[in-house]
C-alpha cells in the first residue's frame, strides 16, 4: 500500500532523466537521477521548482500523462474563469504552451506533481492508474461491475464503520483499504492555497510582473473588487510608460526581493552601480512634509534669501495646491524663482504635468532658462512647434495629453485654431 510520502523515485524514470538533463549541469548516473534531484532541490520540490522546470514537466510528463493533464487543464480553466472543455492531447498541450508561467499555474502543477510523487509506482500499477487528487477534486473510486447489493443489516453495519455510502455498492477488502488510505491522505495533505486578490501584498516601490513585463508600482489602491495598481514600465518594451492594472482582471505577480539574484559589477570603479544608485535617488520622491531645499540650490545661479522664501511658501505642507503671485521688480530673478519652485515640486513627485504660459517675446528665453539652469525640458507649442507636433500626432490627439510639460505663448493659447 502507498505511504503517500513524496519520493523522487516515484516519478516516471523518463521524467527524472529529462529533469536532470535540463536542470543539472552534470550528475552521476550510477547514483541515479532521483538522488541527484533530491540533493539539489531537497526531499520534496517547491513551487519555485516548477518555475524552473515547467517546460520539461510540460513536454516530458504532461504530454503522456493523460489523467494529470486533464486535471491540470480543468483546474487552470476554473482558476482563470474560462468556459469550454478542452479535449484531446493536442488542444490541451497547445493551451498549456500559451499560458504564462504564473504563480497560479505553478501551484496547480506543483500540487499534481506532489500527488504523483506520493504514490509508489508498484501501487500505481496495482490500482490500474488510479492516483489520489488534491482536495480540489475528489479521487476517482474504482468501479466494480455487477456488484450485488448488500442486505439491509449488512449495509447498516458497514455504514456505521464508515466504509460505504448508504446506497453504494459493496466493496471488497482491497478497495476498502484504498478508500481509507485516500481519505486519510486528503485530510492531512499540505496543499498550496491560491492567494485571493484582496491579499495582494503590493506597495509603491514594489516590482511586479504583469502581462510578461516588469513594472514599478507607483500607486496601489484597494477597492471592493480588488486592487488598482498604477505602474511605470521597467522592461525594454514598456520602459518609462505608465499603466494601470486591476487585480481582478490581470494576474499581478509581486517579485520577492529576497529571491533577487546578485550580479557582480565588472565596470571600472563600479561605475554602473554608482550611476544606477544616483538615478534611483533622483527618481525617488522626497517626503511630502520635508520643506528643505533639495535640488533648487544646485542650479546654475546663486540663490538669494527672498527667492528661497518664495520656494518655502510653495512647499508648505498646509498648501496642497499652492497658488503664489510673484510680483518682484524687473531684474530680481522671477524666472529663477519659478524654476526653483518647479524643480522642487518635480523632485517631490508633484510636478508631473506642467504648462507654462508666457508672453510671446519671452517664450524662447523662458524655455532656455528652465532647461539650462534647472534641467527641466519643455516642448514649445508656438506656431512652428504646433506644425511639428501635427506631423507626429494623429489629428484627433490632444497635444497637451501627449506632452506632459509644455510652454506656450498667450497669443497662441487665445487663437481659435
Amino acid at each position: 500500500m502507498p505511504r503517500y510520502k513524496f519520493k523522487w523515485s516515484n516519478l516516471p524514470p523518463s521524467l527524472l532523466h529529462d529533469l536532470c538533463r535540463e536542470l543539472l549541469d552534470a550528475y552521476d548516473q550510477e547514483v541515479g537521477a532521483a538522488v541527484a534531484l533530491q540533493t539539489v532541490y531537497g526531499a520534496r520540490p517547491t513551487v519555485e521548482f516548477v518555475r524552473e522546470a515547467w517546460p520539461t514537466l510540460r513536454e516530458s510528463w504532461l504530454r503522456t500523462a493523460k489523467e494529470s493533464r486533464d486535471w491540470i487543464v480543468e483546474a487552470l480553466q476554473e482558476a482563470r474563469h474560462e468556459r469550454g472543455l478542452l479535449k484531446g492531447s493536442r488542444a490541451q498541450l497547445a493551451y498549456l504552451r500559451d499560458l504564462r508561467n504564473s504563480r497560479t499555474l505553478r501551484e496547480i502543477v506543483w500540487a499534481e506533481l506532489v500527488a504523483i510523487g506520493e504514490m509508489d509506482r508498484q501501487d500505481e500499477q496495482d490500482h490500474a492508474g488510479t492516483i489520489e487528487k488534491p482536495p480540489t477534486q475528489a479521487p476517482a473510486r474504482p468501479r466494480e461491475k455487477d456488484t450485488p447489493q448488500c442486505r439491509p443489516e449488512e449495509r447498516d453495519a458497514k455504514d456505521a464503520a464508515g466504509i460505504i455510502s448508504r446506497n453504494g455498492p459493496r466493496l471488497d477488502e482491497h478497495t476498502r483499504k484504498w478508500v481509507a488510505d485516500v481519505s486519510t491522505t486528503l485530510n492531512s495533505a499540505e496543499l498550496p492555497v491560491l492567494r485571493p486578490a484582496a491579499e495582494l501584498n503590493v506597495a509603491p516601490g514594489s516590482i511586479v510582473v504583469v502581462r510578461d513585463e516588469e513594472w514599478l508600482v507607483t500607486q496601489a489602491e484597494q477597492g471592493s473588487d480588488g486592487w488598482l495598481v498604477r505602474v511605470r514600465g521597467l522592461s525594454e518594451l514598456v520602459a518609462d510608460t505608465t499603466a494601470a492594472f486591476y487585480s481582478s482582471l490581470d494576474d499581478i505577480e509581486v517579485l520577492d526581493p529576497a529571491q533577487a539574484q546578485v550580479v557582480a559589477d565588472a565596470s571600472a570603479g563600479y561605475r554602473n552601480s554608482r550611476l544606477w544608485l544616483e538615478a534611483l535617488l533622483r527618481k525617488t520622491p522626497v517626503p511630502y512634509g520635508d520643506q528643505s531645499l533639495t535640488v533648487s540650490t544646485h542650479m546654475l545661479a546663486d540663490s538669494l534669501a527672498y527667492q528661497r522664501t518664495a520656494v518655502a511658501k510653495a512647499l508648505d505642507p498646509q498648501h496642497i495646491r499652492p497658488r503664489i503671485l510673484i510680483a518682484d521688480a524687473v531684474g530680481l530673478g522671477k524666472t529663477l524663482e519659478i524654476g526653483m519652485i518647479l524643480s522642487e515640486l518635480v523632485r517631490r513627485g508633484r510636478g508631473e504635468r506642467i504648462l507654462v504660459v508666457t508672453p510671446k517675446h519671452v517664450l524662447e528665453q523662458m524655455q532656455h532658462e528652465l532647461w539650462c539652469r534647472f534641467a527641466l525640458p519643455f516642448v514649445r507649442l508656438d506656431s512652428a512647434g504646433i506644425q511639428k507636433v501635427r506631423q507626429k500626432l494623429p489629428a484627433t490627439r490632444n497635444p497637451f495629453t501627449y506632452f506632459k510639460r509644455a510652454i506656450i505663448s498667450i497669443d497662441t493659447l487665445k487663437s481659435p485654431r
